[in-house]
């Protein structure tokens, strides 16, 4: 059964799985990094750059983290479904379909960070 944590970072994840007996078995071996929503869409915001028409895909990133910063979660969900929307519509004109599908794979993940 897996845990979803709520939107958190931490520098000290590990993957466990239990088994009978209250018995863990830590499965990762060493620590990675979890990153919350807002370094991700930061994160979102600098990929984003110079690609698709114009600065709209960073702009709509930088909305989207400035509305989460504002504690507007749901908005926050708009302007990813935005910004989706946008990545769809210029997919194979201004960006490539592996840049796009870096794009959708970086918005889905905060989306589900956010619980959108």
């Amino acid at each position: 059964q897996a845990v979803v944590l709520p939107n958190v970072g931490t520098t000290e994840a590990r993957i466990k799985v239990e088994a009978l007996g209250n018995v863990f078995f830590d499965i990762s071996e060493v620590d990675f990094e979890i990153r919350d929503a807002a370094t991700q869409l930061t994160e979102l915001a600098g990929y984003a750059d110079g690609l698709g028409p114009g600065k709209i895909l960073a702009k709509l990133a930088r909305s989207a983290s400035a509305k989460l910063a504002a504690g507007k979660v749901a908005d926050a969900c708009d302007t990813l479904n935005a910004f989706l929307n946008e990545v769809r519509a210029q997919t194979g004109k201004t960006l490539t379909a592996a840049e796009a599908a870096e794009l959708r794979l970086r918005a889905a993940t905060i989306r589900t960070a956010l619980g959108c």
